[in-house]
């Protein structure tokens, strides 16, 4: 990520990661059905998506919470079975980066990681500087369960 120099010392970085038993493709399948999000990611109401390209998309995300109402639009650029990569094009944000790693270990499952890195501006600063770790872990516990709640229906 190239960023401005004024902002690198503003730049907030959430970074999880998870050791699932399933293949890396059921992981990949979740993180890149973005209009089911709503379904099971606590404070995210809708996702549209505006436009599909050769190697992903781009994707209006709608959230709330603590008050906060906000819309982002992303495009996500997509590695099959191996990662994910979120770059924002509009929305509260100087910066939103953001990547999903997948890496497979065998027969044990995969290894999902996700970071993000941002810069929130305005009053969405004010609002996510109080509670960032807490979203960091709720959104890779989210997506973690959808992952093993997908798995065992296609067994």
């Amino acid at each position: 990520m190239a960023l401005d120099p004024g902002l690198v010392e503003s730049v907030k970085t959430l970074e999880r990661s998870a050791l699932l038993e399933v293949p890396a493709p059921v992981a990949y399948a979740v993180i890149v059905d973005v209009v089911r999000y709503p379904d099971f990611v606590v404070g995210c109401e809708q996702v549209d998506i505006l436009q599909t390209t050769p190697d992903g998309l781009i994707a209006q995300v709608s959230v709330t919470g603590k008050g906060l109402h906000e819309s982002f639009v992303t495009e996500n650029t997509h590695q099959p079975f191996e990662s994910v990569v979120m770059s924002l094009r509009e929305g509260p944000f100087e910066v939103l980066e953001g990547r999903w790693q997948l890496t497979p270990l065998g027969d044990l499952g995969c290894r999902v990681n996700l970071r993000i890195d941002f810069v929130p501006k305005g009053f969405v600063a004010r609002i996510l500087s109080s509670f960032t770790d807490r979203i960091a872990d709720r959104l890779v516990d989210s997506f973690s369960e959808r992952i093993l709640l997908e798995y065992q229906r296609l067994k």
